[in-house]
């Protein structure tokens, strides 16, 4: 097949926009429309641990301690829960109406996985057409791996794989049909933590994943450099090698498109056969100079860019969200381990800092040169194991020019300037950060939660009202008294005023209603409207009382007046996939009786170019006049096989 993934930047994203507001009704904003009081809401436990059944110990755990047990949920149409335990690899389904809370989940199956450090099963999600193929993706390591060669980039492979969901089967046998539809690799090192975690998917089929930058957090681990991890001669204390490396999948927010292949058939897994490149990722911008004036084609050359990136420099992003609509994409972002910006003499650079992220468009996020409102830290001089104690671009790093010279780099020298966290806190005052925005001072662990999207014609008794469209809701799991809930007041343009960031999510005593603990993900029922809770432990530290795992719903029995509905319509982003960009995809018989293919060039685009799976340009055309739209000719001799197609001005 010959593909075409055509970039037509800014116009498709108010194309999207347009058609969105042409599609739903006009309606006006009532005078009366306040936010819901406590008693509009009620708290409904659906599933707790009294049976075991969500709760995993450290012999489940191979031995090992902190965040274990359940990791995320996704809600089908028709009501059922399905939760994913990272250690044990269940995948477990509340049945609505089945039992009571000690008995309301069934084992679905067991995905086999490896669990250490941070792996594990690490999220599902469901198939947009979920009720009729049955198909569940899961998110996790492994249990296939090698231990060696130490400090190897290949040998501990994170997997995408598909299950059909069977739900006549015995139970524990539910899950069958495994298709792997992606595969990449993690770190052979006892020390490679952050695999991040968490997916979703929207109803346009785009799937987003986030993935951890596979580094040490530990100063005893690596030689107190745990502050800005780029100690280049040790791989596992060296994040340059993923979150800074264009050539890697490490510590980024991915975002592919699987294909709809039949259960009778098992593909070889990589692009063009399990999974599509959706229009839009980092690879069609990362060499234009509006997007990356830095770019050097002496060091920096597509074929070194991963296309499945949609955006790099992350930490650890947690539960990345999109929202189809707008084509929006939002994630928490968990920061350093470091109490203060003067821990170690000299300093290095600021603060742990958690941050929540908003990519209205493909970017560079900082990590691990730049935090919150791009700090820079510190350099390290290589090959000396010392940190450079002088001041400006010598010793400290220009967020707005990164290159990574690091020796366990092998994508692009050259970075596009960093984005700003679009918000960011920590322990500390006076240092800029949005903990005033936010409504609260602490906290280690950010979480993405949803947009919500109220529908006017679903017929429910708890979905929540219109006065919740478009807000986006924030969490942080170590924050167990639930004063972290909130949803972000963001504006269409994808902007924030610049004043209270953050409204507390629900009223005070629906707040106190709900049980203390480290809530780990959040979902809305497409069925329903509620929210569905997973809380993963108790107790006055995250690190403890798993044995109280719970699923929640919060639903609304309140007042519904649609006239308080205002569609949420963004004016920035690319859209749902099926407006934002068209794709063109023609097999080889077509393009032979199109006169050897043809692809066009529309008004206001002087030059197509042709690029191979591996970001080689394979062919170009350049015209001089783009007053007009143009027919150009494909030649016969790329041969066959995936090419991508990009347009430019």
């Amino acid at each position: 097949m010959f593909g075409f993934q055509i970039n037509r930047r800014n116009f498709y994203g108010i194309a999207a926009a347009l058609a969105f507001a042409a599609m739903i009704p006009s309606t006006s904003l009532a005078q009366s429309c306040a936010m819901p009081t406590a008693s509009d809401f009620r708290i409904d436990t659906l599933a707790n641990n009294s049976t075991g059944d969500l709760y995993e110990n450290s012999t489940t755990n191979n031995g090992e301690s902190g965040n274990y047990g359940v990791v995320q949920i996704a809600v089908a149409p028709n009501g059922k829960v399905f939760i994913a335990k990272m250690c044990s690899g269940q995948v477990r389904v509340f049945r609505p109406g089945v039992g009571g809370p000690a008995t309301a989940t069934l084992l679905a199956g067991a995905v086999p996985t490896h669990c250490d450090n941070e792996d594990g099963l690490l999220g599902l999600v469901l198939d947009p057409n979920f009720m009729t193929n049955r198909w569940v993706y899961v998110f996790h390591a492994s249990s296939s791996y090698t231990t060696s060669p130490a400090n190897a980039d290949s040998g501990k492979p994170h997997l995408l794989t598909r299950y059909t969901y069977d739900s006549t089967a015995a139970a524990g046998s539910q899950l069958k049909n495994p298709k792997v539809i992606m595969r990449f690799s993690r770190m052979i090192d006892s020390r490679a933590y952050h695999a991040a975690g968490g997916i979703d998917m929207g109803a346009d089929g785009v799937m987003v994943i986030g993935t951890g930058d596979d580094t040490s957090p530990h100063s005893s681990e690596c030689n107190s450099n745990n502050a800005a991890p780029i100690l280049w001669n040790d791989r596992g204390c060296d994040a340059q090698k993923s979150a800074g490396n264009t050539g890697s999948l490490r510590g980024k927010m991915l975002r592919i498109r699987p294909i709809a292949f039949p259960d009778s058939l098992t593909p070889v897994t990589g692009i063009g056969t399990t999974y599509d490149i959706p229009p839009g990722n980092l690879w069609e911008s990362i060499d234009q100079p509006a997007f990356n004036p830095n770019w050097d084609p002496a060091f920096d050359t597509l074929s070194k860019v991963r296309k499945e990136i949609y955006t790099m420099g992350h930490r650890n992003p947690y539960h990345p969200r999109r929202d189809t609509r707008s084509g929006w994409i939002f994630t928490g972002e968990v920061g350093l381990d470091m109490s203060t910006p003067t821990a170690y003499t000299p300093s290095r650079g600021p603060e742990g800092r958690e941050e929540w992220n908003l990519a209205t468009a493909p970017g560079f996020y900082g990590h691990p040169y730049c935090a919150g409102k791009n700090t820079p830290w510190r350099k390290f001089v290589w090959p000396s194991t010392t940190w450079n104690a002088g001041s400006g671009d010598t010793a400290l790093f220009n967020c707005a020019a990164i290159q990574n010279v690091s020796p366990n780099n092998y994508g692009i020298r050259d970075l596009p300037p960093a984005r700003q966290a679009t918000l960011f806190y920590s322990d500390q005052s006076g240092n800029g950060d949005d903990s005033y925005r936010l409504g609260f001072t602490s906290g280690e662990t950010a979480i993405g939660g949803p947009m919500y999207r109220y529908d006017s014609t679903l017929v429910s008794s708890v979905k929540f009202p219109p006065q919740y469209e478009g807000k986006i809701f924030f969490f942080d799991w170590s924050v167990t008294n639930k004063s972290s809930f909130r949803y972000i007041n963001i504006k269409p343009d994808g902007t924030l005023d610049s004043g209270t960031a953050a409204t507390p999510a629900f009223p005070a005593a629906t707040l106190a209603a709900l049980p203390n603990g480290g809530y780990i993900d959040m979902r809305f029922g497409p069925h329903d409207g509620a929210m569905y809770l997973l809380r993963n432990n108790t107790g006055g530290s995250a690190y403890s009382g798993f044995n109280n795992a719970s699923l929640y719903r919060i639903a609304y029995k309140g007042t519904i007046d649609n006239s308080c509905y205002t569609p949420f319509v963004t004016t920035v982003g690319p859209g749902p996939l099926g407006l934002m960009r068209p794709t063109l995809r023609k097999s080889l018989t077509s393009f032979n009786a199109f006169a050897n293919g043809m692809v066009t060039l529309p008004v206001g685009y002087r030059k197509v170019s042709l690029y191979d799976l591996a970001g080689r340009q394979v062919w170009s055309h350049t015209r001089a006049n783009a007053g007009m739209s143009e027919v150009v000719r494909v030649p016969t001799n790329l041969g066959t096989g995936i090419l991508q197609a990009r347009l430019r001005p």
